[in-house]
């Protein structure tokens, strides 16, 4: 298959060359050539006729293919393409928040978090699960797919494992569900592997331009069985080559346009992760204070609106910085059966900046984020700020480290400018799964 797209694509360069395949001479070269076809257990083209074009190629292939196989399109897996987020679980707007300001970069299958949280409420542990839904919607083993819808959403759930149920009331005391929508993700996964193919195309029209080479060589080098015989050794000497070929060729691809083909495929990847536009929707149910706010327990719902965009440097492994930015609204009703009902319920404007810093590594980037949160609303009453949890300004800090390509550890960081909040500090655990790593050839 693979030789019969390099003729097709070498085919214009050959023209001089068929058109003097007329020529008494070069008529007997090509029937050396077809010979030599034969030999190999080659089709003979009819007639010979580009006898020699085609053993070109055969040449070029059998000296080229262990060289890139696995970097061409065909061979890519899903893995290769697959978003390169970190962290575990979605852990945004609870107290064991991660980053200082959450994005909605989604997980490409599932993953977890397990995370000890210090707080004025003393020490808790909370948990959250993360699934990608494409995995029930898609192939996990179609690269395209992969590339494409693991960067659009996943789905969280997350609670505390120290206690459910710790004032025996008959009901959990808290837990939480965050859905993460990156509308601009499928787009710039797909292209990733449109990145790839045309890296791979350059590098097949080296190929092209080398078989061209060696069918002159063929066609009127000075020795054309001498040619054939050098060309077809197992490993090439380069004097015979030229004494009887009558050009130094050789039978390999420019390491520099290797790497040049692995950087092409990095880069995309890169690109791909490197921003994001969607949606954030959270749903709190019980009290995210984990006890520190007496009668701040009720329903809390979040929607909004979340951008980012990391700007890359021209080498893929150079660190790269970016900025993160949010905004919604985010509704509270609570339980507290002693105030009215016109007291129990409340709208705030929820939102928050900051930067971020990404070190690509082996297994995944190292990620330092830096911001600010805040929420400015208009509780019925003044007084119930803390419960509402309203009206503050927050510094946050947040490192996450990769420990394999499926574990990191991250540490974060919340400390109050403005108004009463509790500082919180939390270090997590994260996992998350790998999609597949079966490329295209061995399915």
């Amino acid at each position: 298959m693979r030789l019969r797209a390099l003729i097709v694509l070498a085919a214009a360069g050959t023209v001089s060359a068929r058109a003097a395949a007329q020529d008494s001479a070069l008529v007997r070269r090509e029937a050396r050539c077809g010979r030599a076809l034969e030999a190999r257990e080659q089709q003979v083209p009819a007639g010979n006729t580009d006898a020699c074009f085609v053993l070109a190629n055969l040449f070029v292939s059998i000296h080229t293919d262990g060289l890139y196989l696995a970097l061409a399109t065909e061979h890519v897996s899903p893995r290769d393409v697959q978003p390169r987020t970190g962290g575990g679980g979605a852990m945004g707007g609870s107290a064991a928040q991660g980053d200082a300001v959450p994005s909605v970069r989604p997980l490409p299958l599932a993953g977890g978090t397990v995370s000890a949280v210090g707080s004025d409420a003393g020490a808790n542990a909370i948990t959250a699960l993360t699934l990608n839904p494409s995995v029930f919607l898609t192939s996990a083993r179609d690269p395209r797919e992969a590339a494409a819808w693991s960067r659009f959403g996943d789905l969280t759930v997350f609670f505390p494992v120290d206690g459910l149920d710790q004032d025996n009331d008959g009901k959990v005391d808290y837990f939480g569900a965050r859905a993460r929508l990156n509308i601009a993700g499928p787009a710039a996964g797909s292209r990733v592997l449109r990145a790839a193919g045309r890296a791979f195309a350059a590098l097949v029209q080296e190929e092209t331009d080398l078989a061209d080479r060696i069918t002159r060589a063929l066609l009127e080098g000075p020795d054309p069985d001498g040619c054939i015989a050098a060309l077809d050794a197992e490993t090439l000497d380069g004097a015979a080559v030229l004494d009887a070929c009558g050009d130094a060729l050789e039978l390999t691809l420019d390491p520099r346009e290797m790497r040049r083909l692995q950087q092409a495929l990095e880069a995309a990847r890169a690109e791909a992760d490197a921003g994001y536009l969607g949606l954030d929707l959270r749903l709190d149910v019980g009290d995210p204070t984990l006890g520190a706010v007496a009668g701040a327990s009720g329903t809390r719902l979040f929607g909004g609106l979340a951008l980012g965009r990391r700007l890359q440097r021209s080498q893929p492994e150079a660190p790269s910085f970016g900025f993160r930015a949010r905004m919604g609204v985010r509704y509270v009703e609570l339980d507290d059966p002693s105030l009215p009902p016109g007291q129990r319920t409340s709208f705030a404007l929820d939102g928050g900046a900051g930067f971020e810093m990404v070190r690509p590594y082996e297994f995944q980037p190292i990620t330092l984020t830096l911001g600010v949160e805040f929420r400015a609303g208009n509780p019925p009453d003044p007084l119930l700020e803390e419960e509402f949890e309203a009206n503050f300004l927050m510094f946050r800090f947040g490192i996450d480290v990769p420990l394999t390509a499926a574990n990191t550890v991250s540490l974060s960081v919340g400390a109050p400018l403005v108004g009463d909040r509790s500082p919180t500090i939390a270090v997590s655990a994260n996992w998350s799964l790998l999609l597949s790593s079966i490329r295209g050839t061995e399915r």
